[in-house]
């Protein structure tokens, strides 16, 4: 139901001229699509010429929410004094499907005219052994609440499930309403597939990976489509692979990517590549000042969402794609969403670029893998000097921490120059590495480096290195008084 929509049932004493509410039902009665029993205490009438209306409205607002209201079976009788029953169970939004367990949550109605306590509720899944507990609280004729079961209900595997529900009073009278049967929950997989974005043309990402799918917006909850579109044939070369990029270049841009729902398992991580070049080209580029491309979880199916990883101008991001990992440490067990979100800010800065991301996927971190992700050369815009540290950003991609690492950097393609980091570095943590030797540039011009990592037991040789930084030596000049 839409934010102030409502069913009200109304009573007139004077054939229509005036209505009074004596029950309404909004959004947060969570009605089911299964037809559900109800009562409307009548007693303040009793003896009176009456007439009951039923009135549907959707309020002023003009919610996006497009539904059918359905009434049947009304009746005006004398309540049994022992009648209890559900009118529903309560699930989470099913949009997404559940986690793995949940506690489930029903409704109970007293339609008898005795106050209830004491009441025995029970649930089974897949028709196997119900589970029995009590409501202990006492419930008024006419009244309803929730109840919670203690014993959450474990969805192991992915797959659909069905549960059923009832009150069991010993002495009711109307068995007809105790029970509401078959409701289906969808426990998602434990992974979504890993995505390329090989065949990606910028408006066909739901077809060609299912369950991914794009929006705008601050929340991601605009639309179907997005900035994002597929790499330029000459950055798909330069890079490697095929890229979802998004031009960055105003102060409009909020851009998603998001997931299929999945449940993640403990120590699972998200890993991707990113990397940034210039608009339509593999030049190097650099982010605006509030620019940002972050990772964002949610476990309610994309209504509130959880920074995870992030990064801006001072990431220092290369024309490279680099590896990262996003820990989902405190989502695990939980049906979970993620959003790769990109947004240019409330500024519109000079800088216009285009972020890539590559290879989505869902991974459990190996025991030892390390890697340089960036060379990191003297700041600033007109080149480097002759002389200078060289320093090499180091990264512990796996779960043990480590200690001497092998670093080294090649210029030109000549004899690499090898070091060693002592470390220690933490798992998930970065560090720079400056070799103590400086590059000496004997001539002018521009000159091509990489480097790299040779941890002795690296169990992913892929994103050990960082390839092909060129840089620049400006010509000496002298400048002389007339």
């Amino acid at each position: 139901m839409g934010s102030d929509d409502s069913l009200v049932i109304k009573v007139t004493t004077d054939c229509g001229q005036t209505w009074t509410r004596i029950k309404a039902y909004t959004a947060a009665d969570q009605l089911t699509n299964t037809l559900t029993s109800y009562i409307v205490p009548l007693g303040n009438y009793a003896n009176q010429n009456i007439r009951i209306g039923f009135f549907a409205t959707e309020g002023a607002v003009d919610d996006i929410n497009d539904y059918d209201f359905h009434i049947d079976d009304i009746e005006v009788y004398v309540p049994s004094p022992n009648d209890l029953g559900l009118l529903a169970i309560v699930l989470p939004d099913q949009t997404c499907g559940v986690g793995s367990t949940l506690q489930l949550k029903v409704r109970i109605l007293n339609n008898g005219t005795l106050t209830q306590s004491a009441i025995p509720v029970e649930y089974s899944v897949n028709g196997q052994t119900p589970i029995l507990e009590t409501f202990t609280q006492p419930l008024a004729s006419g009244e309803s609440a929730e109840f919670t079961f203690t014993n959450a209900i474990p969805f192991t595997n992915s797959g659909t499930y069905s549960i059923s529900a009832w009150t069991k009073l010993a002495l009711d009278q109307n068995q007809q309403n105790d029970s509401i049967k078959n409701v289906q929950v969808t426990r998602p997989a434990s992974t979504f597939s890993p995505i390329t974005f090989t065949g990606f043309t910028g408006a066909n990402l739901g077809i060609v990976f299912p369950g991914w799918s794009e929006a705008t917006g601050l929340n991601g909850n605009v639309g179907t489509t997005s900035g994002w579109q597929n790499s330029a044939a000459s950055q798909t070369t330069a890079l490697g692979s095929a890229t979802a990029r998004v031009n960055l270049f105003t102060n409009t841009r909020k851009e998603w990517l998001k997931t299929p729902a999945f449940v993640p398992t403990a120590g699972y991580v998200v890993k991707l590549r990113i990397a940034l070049t210039s608009f339509g080209g593999i030049a190097t580029a650099s982010m605006g000042a509030d620019d940002s491309l972050i990772v964002k979880l949610s476990s309610d199916c994309g209504k509130t969402w959880t920074r995870a990883r992030w990064w801006t101008a001072t990431s220092n991001l290369t024309n490279q794609l680099t590896e990262y990992l996003v820990p989902l440490t405190d989502f695990a067990g939980k049906n979970v969403l993620v959003g790769i979100y990109a947004t240019d800010g409330s500024s519109d800065n000079i800088q216009d670029y285009d972020l890539h991301v590559d290879d989505i996927q869902l991974t459990l971190p190996l025991a030892n893998d390390v890697g340089a992700t960036d060379i990191v050369f003297p700041a600033g815009n007109c080149g480097v000097p002759a002389s200078f540290s060289l320093s090499v950003k180091v990264v512990n991609f796996g779960t043990d921490a480590q200690s001497n690492i092998p670093v080294s950097y090649s210029m030109d393609g000549q004899t690499p120059i090898t070091e060693t980091f002592a470390g220690p570095l933490a798992p998930g943590t970065s560090a720079n590495f400056t070799f103590s030797s400086p590059v000496n540039l004997v001539t002018t011009g521009n000159f091509s480096f990489s480097a790299w990592t040779s941890l002795a037991n690296d169990a992913s040789n892929l994103n050990d290195s960082i390839l092909n930084q060129v840089v620049f030596r400006p010509d000496n000049f002298l400048v002389q008084n007339d």
